[in-house]
């Protein structure tokens, strides 16, 4: 993401004195004073200003006695025009360009016109306010069928903008590049099974988001496609991909193929198949307690873990440190319990990402949840293999219902349970095994 944001901003600044230059000026009907560039003998773009309020962009404008027609909305022509709550944009214009509404947070509505048939892949970039969004009828390139609060490029059936009120219709297909891009008030989203591609930065900074469930249909789902969704408790994908999963009710998005985790949330239980950790899968994931990686684990992706600044403790279990990649484990509390295994410490110590850390422990004379077996049965919880290790047991808000230390070769049991999920913590480890009571 940031390698992104660096790249928007090198542009921006490569771009800034042309986007901003323009060759005259003229007073809307509005009141507003706008500014154009004169793009042929007939027609003008407009470049904008700092307008507020509820904008008029004129058909046409009169300049030293010639006519031009408005056919272009030009890169940056409202860019951080937070105080603009509505705007009419006419028949005339034909083409909006990249970053023209860039974080326009106050516009409360958007039609576009039947006369638009370009709309530039960042036009709307972090376009985050508007309650409703329409296509006139009769455009021949996008359109908003079925009231859905959304542009839709119709030949493709890819929808390229939407808002907090979109309802995704069952015909289409791909949801574009940050497409809903920093939609704050956007809650909660049904993705139908028509859609096979979440485009990235699909939903990226969507931070009121709970919860998303990624159809069996979906083959393709882009890097920071779900990135900076602080709120998102729950993230699954439907049995029956055949591209990702979310294999032991994990709470994350798995590539079934590589066994690398691409996405999580704050309740992400990292399953013991997962090899690797894709790109800031969960970066910024504030939320996030606690991380255990098991002994599979290799590689740990670019900013795959950034931001975490709620982790209290952290679990590897791999004999030789995963690789980290840039930023993975950065701004995280380095004081934390970082736990290893035995006669391990100097490796991760000495390692490349895992060498900031000054509390690494080793884990000896435990096993942790290896070899254990825990199970529902009748109403209960048994819990077999964890003798002389001391065993808690947590309700699923996570509050300690009991703490024993098992005799020998005697299983646990925790009884008179109701139905539910309950957790199971096995020795110093901060993992937990999950169970549910029927």
């Amino acid at each position: 993401m940031k390698k992104h944001l660096l790249m928007v901003l090198v542009a921006m600044l490569a771009v800034a004195q042309n986007a901003f230059a323009y060759d005259f000026s003229v007073q809307s009907p509005s009141g507003h004073t706008l500014n154009y560039n004169i793009i042929d003998e007939h027609s003008v773009e407009v470049i904008g200003s700092d307008c507020t309020g509820d904008l008029i962009i004129p058909e046409s404008v009169v300049h030293e006695a010639n006519t031009y027609y408005v056919t272009t909305i030009g890169g940056y022509a409202f860019y951080y025009a937070s105080g603009l709550t509505s705007i009419v944009i006419p028949n005339t214009v034909t083409t909006i360009r990249d970053y023209s509404f860039w974080n326009c947070d106050g516009l409360l509505s958007l039609n576009i016109p039947s006369s638009v048939t370009n709309i530039e892949q960042f036009a709307f970039y972090y376009f985050s306010a508007p309650n409703s969004i329409t296509v006139e009828s009769g455009n021949p390139v996008y359109d908003s069928r079925e009231g859905c609060n959304a542009i839709i490029e119709t030949a493709t059936n890819t929808l390229i903008v939407g808002c907090k009120n979109t309802v995704i219709p069952n015909t289409v297909t791909s949801l574009a590049v940050y497409a809903f891009s920093n939609c704050h008030d956007l809650i909660s989203i049904t993705i139908p099974s028509s859609v096979t591609s979440i485009g990235s930065g699909a939903f990226e900074k969507c931070n009121s988001l709970t919860s998303i469930v990624i159809p069996a249909s979906v083959t393709y789902v882009g890097s920071d496609a779900f990135n900076c969704c602080g709120a998102l408790t729950a993230i699954r994908v439907e049995s029956g991909n055949t591209v990702y999963d979310s294999r032991e009710d994990c709470n994350a998005v798995i590539e079934t193929a590589t066994n690398m985790l691409v996405k999580g949330c704050m309740n992400t239980v990292i399953p013991s198949s997962v090899t690797s950790i894709g790109y800031y899968a969960l970066g910024r994931c504030v939320g996030l307690t606690s991380v255990t990686f098991s002994s599979g684990v290799t590689a740990i992706g670019s900013e795959a873990f950034h931001g975490c600044s709620g982790l209290t403790s952290i679990e590897c279990m791999a004999e030789v440190p995963p690789a980290v990649g840039y930023a993975a484990l950065d701004e995280i509390t380095t004081s934390i319990p970082v736990y290893v295994p035995c006669g391990k410490a100097a490796d991760y110590q000495a390692a490349e990402g895992w060498s900031n850390f000054t509390n690494i422990q080793e884990v000896c004379g435990t096993t942790g949840t290896t070899g254990v077996s825990v199970y529902a049965e009748f109403g209960a919880v048994v819990v077999e293999g964890a003798a002389g290790n001391r065993v808690t047991f947590y309700d699923n808000a996570g509050n300690v219902l009991s703490t024993r230390v098992p005799n020998m070769n005697e299983p646990l049991r925790f009884e008179s349970l109701t139905s539910g999920t309950y957790y199971v913590k096995i020795g110093i480890l901060p993992s937990r095994l999950k169970v549910v009571v029927r």
